[in-house]
């Protein structure tokens, strides 16, 4: 069996996090406890704020940032947003360049104050008249837009990703996020349905693990009752997971949507579910397209189980070695672990050595159980 990552912990530690003053404050010191008791109250509470979609043009001198608002003069509407992209593009200093200069959704207490302070005052389309100093350097600023947003969901999300990323989360936890993403997903809240996604992800993942069934340690014990994602099922939690992360167009949703159609659902080594290898393959697909390095990594390493280890008419080593060396490049040592193995399936045993060797040096002890189960040697 092919090893993935334990979904909830990679999502939840990737994902942007909110700026909610004193609440996010707290914990992004590493205080989870005052972050608790601080964003639980404002859990149920509407609470508008205000945030802008901006871009910007970081220029090294002040100088130069003038020369890049006279090349805007006397634009407006579309004409003038379509100069700030390209001139974002070709002279920005700042990582958003490609871009054409694009921050997205910020609210106040996100951006340091000068920055902050001349982008409020500006009304959507237009530029800052004069470049903007802060410790980065120059920039001139472009508001796309202003609106008003309620912060319950991104406390709800937050208060989610506290309990799911405890060191030892009880079922307690896992049933508090739940109820946590439930509300902020069912108003839209993308990356809620994306951590929902991935935890009844995991939840089934373990779950498939006969194991799991006698580990009093282990939160996912009695999921099936406890998250109502079950609804008392497994099968139940897994279409909810299917339907949850089939409105998310991100790569990351791809990728989850991927593993669950590759896996279909197992209870105590019994198919409930059929794996679905036409719609794995298809969101692989669409996952091997991110910019994201672990992203494709951990696409390219599940297309290479299923050519490896897939259904007859999917079997390839050729492809599998090939995706297995793409996930290998992009940063995944565990792909190395999965090559090692198909190696070994070839015959081509020092081949194999030599990867699950580095593999296991690169930290993955499954690597080192290849290794062992196969006999390998000192």
């Amino acid at each position: 069996m092919v090893k993935q990552f334990w979904i909830v912990a990679a999502i939840v530690g990737i994902l942007s996090a909110s700026s909610l003053q004193e609440g996010m404050s707290a914990l992004q010191k590493g205080d989870k406890e005052t972050a608790l008791k601080i964003l639980t109250p404002l859990a149920e509470k509407e609470n508008k704020m205000e945030m802008v979609h901006a871009r910007h043009i970081l220029l090294k001198n002040e100088a130069d940032a003038k020369k890049v608002i006279d090349a805007m003069k006397g634009l407006n509407g579309d004409a003038l947003k379509e100069k700030f992209v390209q001139l974002a593009k070709e002279k920005s200093a700042g990582p958003s360049a490609p871009n054409g200069g694009d921050l997205d959704w910020f609210s106040k207490g996100q951006m340091v104050k000068p920055f902050e302070d001349a982008t409020w005052k500006l009304q959507p389309g237009e530029i800052t008249k004069t470049p903007v100093q802060t410790q980065f350097g120059w920039h001139v600023i472009y508001l796309e837009g202003k609106k008003q947003v309620d912060k319950k969901p991104m406390v709800q999300r937050e208060l989610a990703r506290i309990y799911l990323t405890k060191q030892k989360p009880h079922a307690s936890d896992l049933e508090k996020a739940e109820k946590y993403l439930i509300s902020c997903a069912n108003v839209g809240d993308v990356e809620c349905k994306l951590m929902l996604g991935a935890l009844y992800s995991d939840a089934l993942d373990v779950l498939a693990n006969p194991m799991n069934f006698i580990n009093r340690e282990n939160p996912y014990k009695n999921i099936g009752k406890s998250l109502k994602g079950g609804g008392g099922s497994a099968e139940s939690m897994y279409q909810k997971a299917i339907a949850y992360l089939s409105e998310v167009k991100h790569p990351r949703a791809y990728y989850l949507l991927a593993l669950l159609y590759s896996k279909g659902v197992t209870m105590m080594n019994i198919p409930i579910v059929q794996p679905d290898y036409k719609e794995a393959i298809k969101y692989l697909k669409l996952a091997l397209k991110s910019d994201e390095k672990n992203i494709v990594a951990n696409a390219a390493n599940l297309y290479g189980f299923l050519y490896m280890n897939g259904n007859g008419t999917l079997q390839d080593f050729n492809e599998a070695e090939k995706y297995f060396r793409i996930a290998v490049s992009n940063g995944l040592a565990l792909a190395k672990c999965n090559l090692g193995q198909l190696y070994l399936q070839k015959g081509k045993r020092e081949m194999a050595k030599k990867y699950l060797k580095e593999g296991y040096e690169a930290g993955e002890e499954y690597c080192g159980e290849i290794w062992n189960t196969n006999g390998l040697g000192q």
